[in-house]
């Protein structure tokens, strides 16, 4: 029982890993070029989804779901509002898969909360309006990071 934990905890460090490396360098290549590319992403997903049949097909089921509830959030934002890229929808759906319900709710917490402080300090220091772009893949990152770092300090 002990080295089945033991590996379940190796499992999810190297998943959590994964998300970081990829999240970040997802992240530099939104700022640089307002894209998230979806090799990236397909890459991220399928480390996630080996990880997760590794540790039983239960984690793969919820993160199934959960990236399913967050792809419709995102896809109705970028739908109907239009104020956000198709690739920011797919990479929120697959931090969902790997982050999970909880640990996404609290990634998009983080994303809102951090790029709209730093949106209201553009307005009133640089004079950015509505129509300045903002890459989201950064904000995603940080908060999925912020997520994997509070679950970690949490569970000790």
């Amino acid at each position: 029982m002990v080295r089945q934990m033991e590996f379940v905890d190796k499992i999810a460090g190297v998943q959590s890993a994964a998300i970081i490396i990829i999240s970040v360098v997802i992240s530099i290549i939104d700022i640089k070029t307002y894209r998230i590319p979806d090799l990236l992403v397909a890459v991220l997903f399928f480390f996630l989804v080996v990880f997760d049949f590794l540790n039983g097909y239960s984690f793969v089921l919820h993160g199934l779901l959960s990236g399913a509830v967050v792809f419709a959030m995102f896809f109705a934002v970028f739908y109907f509002v239009g104020s956000m890229g198709f690739g920011d929808v797919k990479f929120a759906a697959v931090l969902s898969y790997g982050l999970g319900f909880m640990g996404i709710y609290i990634a998009m917490l983080f994303a809102t909360v951090s790029g709209l402080l730093l949106f209201l300090a553009g307005k009133y220091l640089w004079g950015w309006n509505r129509g300045t772009k903002l890459p989201f893949a950064p904000f995603l990152s940080g908060g999925a990071i912020f997520s994997i770092v509070i679950r970690r300090l949490c569970s000790l």
